[in-house]
C-alpha cells in the first residue's frame, strides 16, 4: 500500500521495482508472489527480512523456500516453506505485510 496514495502497490521480487498501482479496489489474488516481511529474532533491536511469499487463501502465505536463510548468520521467526498469516503494518513509511503467526495446513478456509 502506497503511503501516500493509499493505493496498492506490486513490487518486482527480485529487483524490489514498482509494476504495478491499482487503485484502492486492488487485492492480493491466491496464487500472486508477494513480498512479507519475517522478523529477525535475537537481534537486539526489532529486524525485518523480506521474503517473497504466494498467497494460497486469504491472508494464509507460503514463505518462499528458495529465499535463503542461513542459521549461523539469522533466525527467521518462520523459516522458509512456514504457511503464515500476515497483519499490515509501516516501517519506514511504507506499508507492508510482516509475518505474524503460524498457520497450520488444516487451518486454511
Amino acid at each position: 500500500m502506497h503511503p501516500e496514495t493509499g493505493q496498492s502497490v506490486v513490487l518486482d521480487n527480485m529487483t524490489r521495482e514498482v509494476i504495478h498501482v491499482g487503485d484502492s479496489r486492488f487485492k492480493i489474488e491466491v496464487n500472486m508472489s508477494i513480498i512479507i516481511y519475517v522478523r529477525l529474532l535475537n537481534e537486539g533491536i526489532e529486524v525485518f527480512r523480506p521474503v517473497s511469499a504466494t498467497q494460497i487463501a486469504p491472508n494464509v502465505f507460503v514463505l518462499d523456500s528458495k529465499d535463503s536463510c542461513d542459521p549461523e548468520d539469522e533466525e527467521w521467526e518462520f523459516p522458509p516453506g512456514s504457511q503464515v498469516s500476515a497483519i499490515a503494518r509501516m516501517i519506514e513509511g511504507n506499508r507492508v505485510l510482516i509475518a505474524n503467526a503460524l498457520n497450520l495446513p488444516n487451518q486454511v478456509n
